[in-house]
C-alpha cells in the first residue's frame, strides 16, 4: 500500500478513516521513501500531521529531506504546516541537513 505508485488501495484505506495519527505519519514517510507525490499529497489531504515523529524517529518531512525529494514534495508538506526547524534524532534541523548536503533549492524556498 505504502510501497507503491498505485494508490487505489492506499485512498480505501484513508477514507475508511481507520488510521491512527502513527500510521498516517509512517505511511507519509514512506511515501517520502518512494518519492512518491500523488502518494504523499493524498495522506496530507486525509490531515497527516507533517511533524509527527515516526517509529523511526523521524518525521514525514525529515524523511523528505534525508531522501532528496524534490520541491514539489518539500513544498507539499510546508504548505500542510511542516516545522521545518524541529530537530531530528541526529540534533540537526532539515535546513541544516540540507545545507550540509548542498540541497540549494531547498534554501531557496525559505528565502523568497
Amino acid at each position: 500500500m505504502a510501497e507503491a505508485y498505485d494508490n487505489t488501495v492506499l485512498q480505501v484505506l484513508l477514507d475508511s478513516g481507520r488510521f491512527s495519527e502513527a500510521s498516517l505519519a509512517a505511511v507519509a514517510a514512506r511515501k517520502c521513501d518512494w518519492h512518491d507525490d500523488k502518494g504523499l499529497n493524498l495522506v496530507l489531504d486525509h490531515g497527516v500531521n507533517p511533524n509527527y515523529r515516526t517509529i523511526w524517529k523521524f518525521t514525514p518531512f525529515q524523511q523528505s529531506i534525508r531522501r532528496d525529494n524534490g520541491l514539489v514534495m518539500i513544498e507539499a508538506l510546508l504548505d500542510h504546516g511542516v516545522d521545518p526547524l524541529l530537530s531530528g534524532v541526529e540534533s540537526a534541523t532539515p535546513s541544516s541537513s540540507t545545507i550540509r548536503n548542498r540541497a540549494v533549492p531547498f534554501c531557496d524556498e525559505f528565502q523568497s
